[in-house]
């Protein structure tokens, strides 16, 4: 606003200084004129030359833009005369004319008394300058009531609700003066804070499932340990009593139920020393799994390029077995734990390599881009493909694709659990037979 009353203000004072000097440098014109002709003139009219006259009073009348002009020579007889030299609304300007210190004559000139031509012709010109100031005043003026009212405020809510996408619950908008913006910032803050402290909730409640898995998992480890254990030592009485019946007299039809007991018993044996096993199995996932929510993160700027290149050497082996090739591209730099980022890529590779197709050779690719404060990392296979009824299922914990998978089924259950504790997004794009694309995003690391 106060930019548009200045570019008035100045505008207005350059058209009050055009119309008050136009008077004046048209009357300072006007006797420049009679200067210069009175001195063109005094020789020809001392030699009466009407030629020469005659050709300055024509010239004259045009270039000095008057309603007449008229030469006198000194006997008070008109040498030339162009235009009407009296009538109403005129006003008579004379000068004498001298040459030799003798009068030889005297110039006339008729002007009108507004001097309405250049006047009008000044002020129009001193009207249109002071227009488009008013208009750039004005263009600017709105341009920064609309950045200040509309444009920063909507970039805030926008902000707002970039920051509720990425789970930052606790950063709330501040107000404004503007009745409509205020009402959508004031409705985005308490959806804010309904969801920070519902996440408060279920992170309180996923603390306490986290240590019952602990607990639980840990505690039956000590009687799993007690069943492999008592296991072999039956395993190795039965190896006894095997023996005992080879060296002594016994009976063939004795001794031929007890081996088909000890056969029983050995197949018994396996059936227990393989749930435990599997038990066992299950356990260290449960642990792990546990204990992937329960460390403190470092988070740090992450060279992505630098550890993708650790994890792949991590790899070497089990690329040349399975004839696979890892392709990495460069990467943007992301905030992030080190250790929980690099466990999540290996996951991915692992689940690409696990999941290879027999029709062709494996190639994976990784890829990333940084894309509104967030680097988006995908993890590309041409593998078997996912159905899309699978493609929130494979992330739920001990869920596998295939019943005779390797592992336990906590690859990407842990892999989702660390990028929901770096306040990230994962998901899928995948079809049977098209192979894979796992996309992670993470906040990405200012410059």
């Amino acid at each position: 606003m106060v930019i548009l009353v200045v570019g008035l203000a100045a505008g207005l004072s350059y058209l009050y200084l055009t119309i008050s000097n136009a008077g004046k440098n048209f009357e300072k014109h006007i006797n420049e004129g009679l200067d210069t002709l009175s001195t063109e003139l005094a020789v020809p009219l001392w030699n009466l030359d009407v030629v020469a006259i005659n050709f300055i009073c024509k010239e004259r009348h045009k270039n000095l833009n008057v309603s007449a002009i008229r030469i006198i020579d000194d006997r008070n007889i008109t040498m030339c005369s162009e235009g009407t030299i009296n009538g109403p609304g005129l006003r008579i300007l004379q000068r004498d004319i001298v040459y030799k210190d003798e009068h030889v004559g005297r110039v006339e000139l008729a002007l009108h008394t507004d001097n309405s031509g250049d006047l009008w012709k000044n002020i129009m010109g001193a009207v249109v300058i002071v227009l488009a100031v008013v208009l750039i005043a004005a263009i600017i003026t709105v341009q920064i009531l609309l950045r200040r009212h509309l444009v920063s405020p909507m970039h805030n809510l926008r902000e707002g609700v970039n920051r509720l996408d990425q789970g930052e619950y606790d950063q709330l908008l501040p107000a404004n003066e503007k009745q409509e913006i205020n009402a959508i910032a004031m409705a985005i803050n308490s959806l804010a804070s309904k969801l920070f402290e519902r996440e408060k909730e279920v992170k309180q409640y996923t603390d306490e499932l986290e240590q019952i898995v602990y607990v639980t998992s840990h505690d039956l480890r000590s009687p799993l340990v007690n069943v492999s254990g008592y296991s072999g030592e039956l395993k190795d009485s039965l190896d006894d009593i095997a023996s005992l019946i080879d060296n002594e007299g016994i009976p063939s039809e004795i001794k031929g139920k007890i081996v088909n007991i000890i056969k029983e018993s050995r197949e018994y044996l396996e059936y227990i020393n393989s749930g435990a096993s599997s038990m066992d199995s299950l356990l260290n996932g449960l642990l792990q799994f546990s204990r992937s929510g329960r460390v403190m993160l470092q988070k740090e700027e992450l060279d992505m390029n630098m550890l993708m290149s650790s994890v792949a050497d991590g790899f070497e082996f089990q690329l040349k077995e399975n004839g696979a090739k890892l392709q990495i591209s460069d990467l943007p730099v992301c905030i992030g734990d080190e250790g929980k980022i690099s466990q999540l890529f290996s996951n991915l590779i692992s689940n690409a390599l696990k999941y290879c197709s027999p029709d062709r050779p494996c190639i994976i690719e990784v890829s990333g881009i940084t894309e509104n404060s967030r680097s988006v990392y995908c993890v590309q296979d041409n593998g078997i493909g996912i159905a899309p009824e699978y493609h929130e299922k494979i992330f739920e914990i001990f869920h596998q694709l295939e019943p005779s998978a390797t592992g336990e089924g906590l690859g990407l259950s842990i892999v989702l659990k660390i990028v929901e504790r770096h306040k990230g997004k994962i998901w899928v794009e995948s079809e049977p037979g098209t192979g894979s694309k796992f996309y992670v995003s993470l906040l990405a690391a200012t410059n």
